[in-house]
């Protein structure tokens, strides 16, 4: 059975140049919609399930990337009023501060999750993992500069809210080969997210 991931990042705030942005009206409707058609959400654990034959019908994995501040505001409360849950992939270096690389598309700098805030999700049912230490793309550094993105950003995400957190990683910019898969898996992860394409976000195990 294959278990279906829908992957967004950014929730409602100031229109955008960029295609990450999806109004908090739209995704409120899409969750809705969801919700009653029967659907409901797996968290990470449930996913990685091997045996796929244990995955109820109408299940998926409903994913974060970057890990915006405004998702606690904007997605969250959304979600748990459904009795949905989500996985959000954070950039460690980058919990509690503002990013540069959005700029462009957004002319201001966005804020990410602070410690606090995720933790206290965490509390709640919701999911935790790793996009990163600074949101690089694996697939243009060389082998030592990769281990240090993934080896940095899964033990600071084990160290503050445990080893579940450290099991998974969404690789920034959907950007992974066979050699970044490997070190993904010399740095302790056990599961991968790669690029969106037309058939969905992909896992690799």
């Amino acid at each position: 059975m294959t278990v279906p991931v829908l992957c967004y990042h950014r929730i409602g705030g100031p229109l955008e140049l960029g295609v990450t942005r999806v109004a908090q009206s739209v995704f409120t409707r899409q969750m809705e919609s969801l919700a009653r058609a029967g659907w409901r959400t797996l968290n990470l654990a449930g996913f990685a399930n091997p045996q796929a034959t244990a995955h109820p019908p109408r299940t998926f994995l409903l994913t974060f990337d970057d890990g915006y501040a405004s998702l606690a505001e904007r997605a969250y409360p959304v979600l748990e009023k459904l009795g949905f849950t989500a996985t959000t992939f954070v950039i460690t270096d980058f919990v509690g501060r503002d990013n540069t690389w959005d700029v462009q598309y957004t002319w201001r700098r966005l804020p990410h999750l602070g410690w606090p805030e995720i933790e206290r999700w965490q509390a709640r049912g919701f999911g935790f993992a790793s996009h990163g230490a600074r949101h690089r793309r694996l697939t243009w550094l060389d082998d030592g500069a990769v281990a240090d993105e993934l080896g940095r950003a899964r033990q600071a995400l084990v160290d503050r809210l445990g080893v579940d957190a450290g099991r998974a990683i969404a690789y920034p910019f959907g950007a992974v080969d066979e050699r970044v898969e490997r070190l993904a898996g010399h740095a302790g992860h056990e599961l991968g997210f790669g690029g969106v394409g037309g058939g969905g976000t992909t896992a690799r195990r």
